[in-house]
């Protein structure tokens, strides 16, 4: 898996100069995740909700736009779901001296870690698009999405809200696992 993961890197080091639009967006996204952290915990909920709001689009923008202005790379494929996840758990992370469920977060670091490494090691191959994108992983997105907005302003019942999230993210993860599952049984078959 290793080796696999390193491939996928060549791959994405051989497309230099390849920066447009979609990736400038996901690497805003990375950028301003430290500042959306910081706003939540200096208790500054307006600004936190607003760069919040902006990452959360500029997540939906950076793929709508790869798709549909056809600038999909291997850089973007690589570096989109580590923005996310860098994201979502980074929110996470500073929400749980604000409440949240240590049990929201585990669930979530896992799920995401096990598609991450998962993805990471199976791009460039036959069974890549087996595991791409589905509409669960987007419900998934929403939710957690919704689920983080809601949180960050504290409203109550967060976390509650939160486990409708952490649902939602374990019937994404078992579908990936039986989408792994099945690819890797087919790769074999063949």
């Amino acid at each position: 898996m290793t080796a696999r993961i390193i491939s996928s890197i060549n791959a994405v080091v051989a497309e230099k100069g390849k920066l447009n639009w979609p990736n400038i967006f996901t690497s805003f996204r990375v950028l301003i995740t430290p500042l959306t952290v910081w706003f939540i915990w200096q208790g500054k909920i307006e600004l936190a909700i607003i760069f919040f709001a902006v990452a959360a689009v500029s997540d939906a923008l950076d793929g709508w736009w790869a798709r549909t202005y056809k600038q999909k790379t291997k850089f973007g494929e690589l570096l989109d779901p580590i923005a996310d996840k860098i994201f979502v758990l980074a929110i996470l992370g500073i929400l749980l001296s604000k409440g949240l469920w240590l049990f929201t977060f585990i669930v979530i670091f896992f799920r995401e870690a096990f598609i991450f490494f998962g993805r990471a090691a199976v791009l460039n191959t036959k069974i890549e698009k087996a595991v791409s994108v589905t509409w669960q992983g987007k419900c998934k997105a929403i939710s957690q999405y919704l689920g983080l907005g809601y949180s960050i302003l504290g409203w109550p019942g967060f976390n509650w809200v939160m486990l409708s999230a952490v649902l939602i993210t374990v019937w994404s993860g078992v579908d990936y696992f039986f989408k792994f599952k099945k690819a890797l049984k087919n790769k074999n078959n063949a």
